[in-house]
């Protein structure tokens, strides 16, 4: 039996239909238990689109069976992904997470199925990534014998994990202070990414609305990895300005150059829990090249929260 899958939805029917079409295309779909979290309307004008994306869950098929989990108050994109996960890491010991602006390869539940076994009892492995940059933009040494790599950081866009390591996750980022105090600490965190500090601020500072870095920051106290595919195996089609977090240029970022088609059939996973210092320095070289200005991203994640486009 494949394990679950946990979609996230909100007020894009559109989106969501190209990612639930996705997901039906693989064969481990009617397998598959659907659950689908949807986020209430903000106002009486949204109402319109989050009823159409309800309606679109109703008429869900292809999947074993469909659960419908919708929401009268809007949570916003941080409450209502947490709370979620809660609900669904509460029912299943593990599972794979969806976006509805995330889309996969027609064997990307074969990859999901595959790693989730084949790490489950490796505790140092927080989760299992579908997304990861582009070849074009992030090549690997010509000795790396396999096709997929661990980075001390947690990739959001498609994902699995087990109901262990994320029961874990402090919603609340209840040390931070703590943490803050201590640069080494700080300075460790950056190794995934220099960005992960000032967003993790900006979360515990109410500036931000979001539960990713909650789960990158659960990653690096555990001393955790999460694994990525060296050819993607799911990409995000919101990345043309109008995601929480995403910023209003669609022609710089580099999810527009990946590929589905590329994705493996057997990867050759790693034998070691271990990151590849020379992938991680050009994953850092990479995400450093084509992140957004913080206050860029932080003002854009605003507008979307109080309504604009």
């Amino acid at each position: 039996m494949a394990v679950p899958i946990a979609v996230f939805a909100f007020n894009r029917p559109d989106h969501l239909k190209r990612s639930l079409d996705a997901l039906a295309r693989n064969d481990l779909a009617s397998e598959s238990a659907l659950t689908v979290f949807c986020d209430g309307p903000r106002n009486a004008e949204e109402k319109k689109k989050t009823d159409a994306v309800r309606a679109l869950c109703r008429s869900i098929s292809g999947f074993k069976d469909v659960t419908l989990v919708e929401r009268d108050e809007n949570r916003g994109c941080g409450r209502s992904i947490a709370s979620g996960l809660q609900e669904f890491f509460g029912v299943y010991p593990e599972g794979i997470v969806v976006e509805d602006d995330i889309v996969f390869a027609p064997n990307a539940l074969r990859w999901f199925n595959a790693c989730l076994a084949r790490y489950r009892d490796e505790p140092a492995v927080f989760s299992v990534s579908g997304w990861s940059f582009p070849e074009k933009h992030m090549p690997f040494p010509a000795d790396y014998p396999c096709d997929a790599y661990f980075l001390p950081r947690f990739l959001c866009w498609g994902w699995a994990s087990w109901a262990d390591r994320v029961k874990r996750i402090d919603w609340a980022l209840t040390d931070y202070e703590a943490f803050i105090e201590l640069p080494a600490l700080v300075k460790a965190f950056s190794s995934g990414g220099a960005d992960l500090p000032k967003l993790l601020k900006a979360q515990r500072m109410g500036e931000m609305n979001t539960w990713a870095v909650q789960a990158a920051f659960a990653t690096f106290k555990h001393g955790q990895v999460s694994l990525a595919p060296r050819f993607p195996y799911t990409t995000n089609i919101g990345t043309s300005g109008e995601g929480t977090h995403v910023g209003p240029d669609p022609n710089v970022h580099p999810t527009h150059a990946i590929d589905l088609s590329l994705a493996l059939d057997a990867p050759r996973l790693p034998a070691y829990v271990v990151a590849d210092e020379r992938i991680l320095k050009s994953f850092r070289k990479v995400l450093g090249t084509f992140s957004l200005p913080l206050g860029q991203r932080l003002a854009h994640g605003v507008k979307r929260i109080l309504g604009g486009k």
